[in-house]
């Protein structure tokens, strides 16, 4: 889950991360996001991973979208998440900076892009080892859009999400070096060409 908000510092590599646990599932998340503390000490301050343990009941953030959900779906490969019908996927080996022909080459196929791509072949590519992307995911699935305007009530920003699908058999989904504002536009740079020592953006 992403806020858009505009970040005081230029580095964000040099924030530390701020891990909290969160208790009593989906309707503790909402507390959190929705107190003074939280907004006063972390939000627009530092990047917060948030963790909850999803609690068993129609309530529970397992609730929310389900992998079988996920998989039930068609998904356009390296489609801008902004075009219709908005259901994007990409996949990536444990960063950003690996490439299409890496990728194909750990799952054994070559995809283009606008391919369609199913159930069975997210489920192959995530055996493999390979993180499955899914970018804005409110766009497409109402109980996440519900789920982000709820939060964007509490929060007064706007949200959305991004989801990252990874196989049991994977201890990291990505490895992120450095996070850089640069131009305005937020990189994820997972190489030593990192988007902080370029002249100008390419996005």
């Amino acid at each position: 889950m992403y806020a858009e908000q505009e970040w005081r510092s230029g580095n964000l590599d040099a924030l530390p991360l701020k891990q909290l646990d969160v208790k009593g599932g989906l309707a503790g998340l909402y507390q959190m996001l929705g107190s003074g503390p939280f907004e006063q000490r972390y939000l627009e301050q530092y990047p917060v991973q948030l963790s909850t343990k999803p609690k068993v009941g129609p309530k529970s953030t397992r609730a929310v979208l389900s992998m079988k959900r996920v998989l039930s779906q068609m998904y356009r490969y390296m489609m801008d998440d902004a075009d219709a019908p908005h259901r994007n996927i990409g996949f990536v080996l444990e960063s950003f900076a690996s490439t299409p022909q890496s990728v194909a080459k750990k799952i054994g196929r070559n995809l283009k892009p606008l391919q369609w791509v199913d159930g069975k072949q997210i489920e192959n590519a995530l055996a493999k080892g390979v993180t499955a992307v899914f970018n804005s995911v409110e766009l497409w699935e109402p109980a996440v859009a519900k789920l982000c305007l709820e939060v964007s009530q509490l929060t007064g920003r706007i949200i959305g999400v991004n989801m990252y699908a990874t196989g049991p058999e994977v201890g990291t989904s990505l490895q992120v070096i450095c996070l850089c504002l640069l131009n305005g536009c937020l990189h994820a740079c997972a190489t030593a060409d990192c988007a902080c020592s370029m002249a100008t953006c390419a996005c």
